[in-house]
């Protein structure tokens, strides 16, 4: 038996299920239909990552998706990402070097489920599975077909792609018009097309999930350090931990649990060290002893290992129908959390691909797959600027004070402006901001090398803290995206606006850590 279907979606996680449902809200008149490996529900807290979104793939959930009110009711406000850094023996919590929001107006209520004070852009810490059982359901309500525990046996690419699976028949045939991959590391597409190219940049890596919740406020006594922020709010960040040549995320989910990940240099920090849950144990004790406290006293749910290598595709969209989505098509690091947003921009440049073919608009679908191509690598270029060789930096206070401040701020003037204000996929645009685009490049490449090359001022950061809500350059960049700006000609000004900012920021940013 053949089938027919307008657009197949292979691999149904997050960037399969919110393309399918983006797709079917933009194009209600397309049929498509999403193979699935595994059977839903899923378990709500699942041992995949990225659990912690930001502000584009908030938005893009949010906005973009209409999940506004599934996040609110079912998952956790997020109180922004916070970072610890590195001090002596790091025994005490409250002696570490703070990066993150701390004022808040006195009178709202922090009650988890509530939007957080003082925040006009929500995001979202999330269990990934409890997420994607709604979307899961809201991709059926709309029309979109699941196919679960379904297997592609074979592809052939083509006008239209074949593809044969085992669901009705051990060699049941679906055709389609246009095929996405969208099966995250596996890659079926990607692979098969020998797209994949591995890049630089590779981090040993391990994650696990408590069963309980960690509240870093617990982790020490210090006056000073609970007066900066009323109670309750740090353990409602996607929490980091600094160290030498490493990282850790604490992320706490709403079904009670927290996820717990490790992401290390594998010139410090070999893979063997730290491979198995045991071994996770003696590896933090003498880097991360309080937290190696927690971890020996809760009941860990899952553990994986692995040696994390990013790699870039060739090609991510094309053309001739094909297209990969989210991590079928590029891994880089989780620092700063951007998988949520590369899928985010991936699909709607996607979903406006589809719309230009079925609109039988041969220029436009081409020129986007030209443009789209370009927009991705380019943010993946950005995000390998930030991470590739810079893991050096991480045990040195006063060089990632400033550093964390300014990859955030840099974020809120160009990422979030542009996609809150429905312009970041927009080829048009880009090409009236061709000079903001390659003086903001120029200023990133600057400050790049300018935090390689630092040397800090003092020896010892003991206490410092840095309340991202007072770093005027920061935060004036976060208001920047709360106007509603959709004239392409007010977005550019607000745009150069922000880069002059920038460039003044990036002139008298030592002055946070003297």
């Amino acid at each position: 038996m053949t089938r027919y279907s307008d657009v197949v979606i292979i691999g149904g996680g997050l960037a399969g299920l919110t393309l399918a449902l983006q797709l079917r809200q933009t194009l209600p008149t397309l049929s498509v239909t999403v193979l699935e490996r595994h059977r839903y529900p899923v378990p709500e807290t699942t041992f995949k990552v990225g659990e912690s979104m930001v502000e584009v793939s908030s938005w893009y959930l949010r906005e973009t998706l209409g999940l506004g009110d599934h996040l609110l009711a079912s998952h956790l406000p997020k109180f922004g990402l916070r970072f610890f850094m590195s001090n002596s023996d790091n025994t005490d919590l409250g002696c570490r070097p703070e990066y993150g929001l701390l004022r808040i107006p006195e009178d709202i209520s922090t009650q988890p489920k509530m939007n957080l004070p003082g925040i006009h852009l929500p995001t979202y810490n999330v269990d990934r599975g409890r997420l994607e059982n709604h979307l899961l359901e809201c991709c059926r309500e709309t029309g979109a077909e699941v196919m679960e525990a379904c297997k592609v046996k074979s592809l052939n690419v083509g006008d239209p792609h074949e593809i044969i699976t085992d669901i009705g028949a051990p060699n049941s045939k679906l055709r389609t018009r246009w095929v996405i991959d969208a099966t995250g590391r596996a890659g079926f597409l990607a692979r098969r097309l020998k797209l994949r190219q591995m890049q630089g940049h590779t981090v040993n890596a391990a994650w696990f999930r408590l069963a309980e919740r960690i509240d870093p406020d617990h982790w020490t006594e210090d006056a000073a350090y609970h007066s900066r922020t009323r109670p309750g709010l740090r353990w409602l960040s996607t929490n980091h931990l600094m160290g030498d040549g490493y990282w850790i995320w604490l992320i706490p989910l709403p079904s009670g649990a927290t996820s717990v990940g490790i992401m290390a240099d594998p010139n410090l920090h070999a893979l063997e060290q730290f491979n198995r849950f045991e071994k996770v144990l003696t590896w933090l004790k003498p880097r991360e002893p309080q937290l190696a406290e927690v971890v020996s006293s809760f009941e860990h749910l899952d553990f994986h290992a692995m040696k994390a290598r990013s790699y870039l595709s060739r090609q991510t969209l094309s053309a001739d129908r094909w297209a990969l989505s989210g991590e079928s098509a590029f891994f880089l690091d989780a620092l700063y959390s951007p998988g949520g947003d590369f899928i985010a921009v991936g699909n709607t440049l996607i979903t406006q691909m589809i719309a230009a073919d079925y609109a039988e608009d041969r220029h436009r679908l081409a020129m986007l797959s030209r443009f789209g191509e370009g927009l991705l690598n380019g943010m993946f270029r950005h995000y390998c600027g930030l991470y590739h060789g810079n893991y050096v930096l991480m045990g040195r206070p006063g060089t990632m004070l400033q550093k964390v401040a300014w990859d955030t701020a840099v974020y809120f003037a160009y990422n979030v402006l542009l996609f809150c204000n429905d312009h970041f996929c927009d080829p048009g645009f880009h090409q009236i901001i061709k000079k903001e685009n390659a003086l903001l490049e120029s200023l990133q490449q600057r400050m790049i090398h300018r935090f390689k090359r630092y040397e800090a001022p003092r020896s010892s950061y003991a206490g410092h803290f840095i309340d991202q809500a007072c770093v005027e350059a920061v935060q004036s960049l976060y208001l920047s995206s709360k106007d509603r700006l959709e004239a392409a000609d007010v977005l550019k000004v607000r745009l150069e606006e922000n880069i002059k900012i920038l460039e003044s920021f990036s002139n008298t940013i030592e002055e946070m850590v003297r």
